[in-house]
């Protein structure tokens, strides 16, 4: 696809899809991650640290993409900050 197209291609993934499958960073010009730390079941006041551990560890592993992370659900995450947060299944 990179050849049919003049714009850069990416793609947004949970950050552990590419931590799992270096592959798909050779065939996009930059990277988005969803850090989702609700969904990890991390708290809230644990879980600025954990979205930048998991940004850092990802820019290491792939240090020549440019790389980006996607943001959090607004309501989710009005309710994760309330404390009120249960995971959909």
């Amino acid at each position: 696809m990179r050849e049919a197209v003049k714009v850069p291609v990416g793609t947004a993934e949970p950050w552990h899809v590419f931590i799992k499958n270096p592959e798909l960073v050779d065939h996009v010009d930059f990277i988005a991650i969803h850090v989702l730390p609700y969904w990890e079941r991390v708290s809230f006041n644990d879980s600025i640290g954990w979205v930048l551990d998991r940004y850092k560890q990802v820019k290491e592993a792939f240090p020549n993409k440019p790389c980006s992370s996607r943001k959090w659900a607004g309501q989710q995450r009005r309710e994760f900050r309330q404390g009120q947060a249960q995971p959909r299944r």
